[in-house]
């Protein structure tokens, strides 16, 4: 990362980490050393963002942009998704069939027994033939 992404970076990630600080400060919080660096990520990626978008308007920027393919390779998948999501809007619509392995309903994480069942393994039974 060079100079011209870096700086602007550390200052916004300084201003963020500030004001995380006096939010946890004012609720009587410990700061959490993994939402430090997500704020230090988040505020490379609006940075490397922001001046993406500044550089298709200013073309010596985009002359000095070095080093941000990971954060193009980024932006891409999101668009990507972003349409595939909308594809899947358009060609579906409200109340038509799933594709398959398409859920519209959050699905239990564990299965239900049924009162017999739970009788039969508190009883000790069991489902096999002896």
């Amino acid at each position: 990362m060079d100079r011209t992404i870096f700086l602007p970076t550390a200052a916004l990630g300084a201003a963020f980490i500030m004001l995380y600080g006096f939010r946890c400060w004012k609720h009587a919080e410990a700061m959490n050393v993994g939402t430090l660096v997500n704020i230090m990520m988040q505020s490379g990626g609006m940075t490397v963002g922001g001046f993406l978008i500044l550089s298709t308007l200013v073309p010596e920027l985009k002359q000095r942009l070095t080093g941000v393919d990971i954060y193009i390779f980024i932006a891409g998948l999101a668009v990507l998704a972003v349409w595939a999501e909308a594809l899947k809007r358009d060609l579906l619509p409200a109340g038509a069939a799933k594709l398959p392995g398409m859920r519209s309903e959050p699905q239990p994480l564990v299965a239900v027994a049924t009162t017999g069942e739970v009788a039969r393994v508190a009883s000790g039974g069991s489902d096999r033939a002896a």
